[in-house]
């Protein structure tokens, strides 16, 4: 069965309540149940907005947006690219970047692409999150309570001329 998004499930429950006029994004999931296979592009962009990510098909892409420690004993540099192939490494633990760099560039340009796409609001919905909401997040260890202010330029600036972004030209 192909990943399905949170965004789906509003649609399917619409459609199975018979309410399709409803408006709501997403689609319809019910077609998976008999065998359909549809795989669409997943973006993400990751707590604090360290980096963001592009999963097609057996592809997991990851660009960083500034440097930073991980769990992972390898600091990530700014604008540095990971990819991963999702079939035989779902765990992501080998990054292939460097022996699949057309597919590298090609899944990078799409991601860049979709960051580019962003309102100067962001991705975000309008409203926010409350201080003791974030505080509660900071408890259950799901933001580290580093305030994150983005400034209203691009997420990732197409031209960028860094050694990590030259690579990919």
């Amino acid at each position: 069965m192909a990943p399905v998004r949170q965004i789906d499930v509003g649609r399917t429950l619409l459609d199975l309540a018979q309410v399709a006029s409803v408006e709501c994004p997403g689609r319809n999931l019910l077609g998976a149940l008999e065998g359909e296979v549809r795989s669409e592009p997943r973006f993400a962009i990751s707590a604090n907005s360290w980096s963001s990510s592009l999963m097609d098909g057996e592809w997991f892409l990851v660009l960083h947006f500034k440097d930073h420690e991980t769990m992972s004993p390898v600091p990530r540099k700014r604008h540095a690219v990971e990819l991963y192939r999702l079939a035989t490494d779902p765990e992501c633990l080998r990054d292939v970047a460097q022996e699949e760099p057309e597919q590298a560039r090609r899944l990078r340009a799409q991601l860049v692409e979709w960051l580019g796409e962003a309102q100067p609001t962001g991705f975000a919905a309008e409203g926010g999150v409350s201080i003791s909401e974030i505080q509660e997040l900071v408890a259950l260890g799901y933001a580290t309570g580093e305030e994150q202010v983005r400034e209203e330029e691009p997420w990732m600036d197409p031209a960028c001329d860094c050694e990590e972004c030259l690579a990919f030209r």
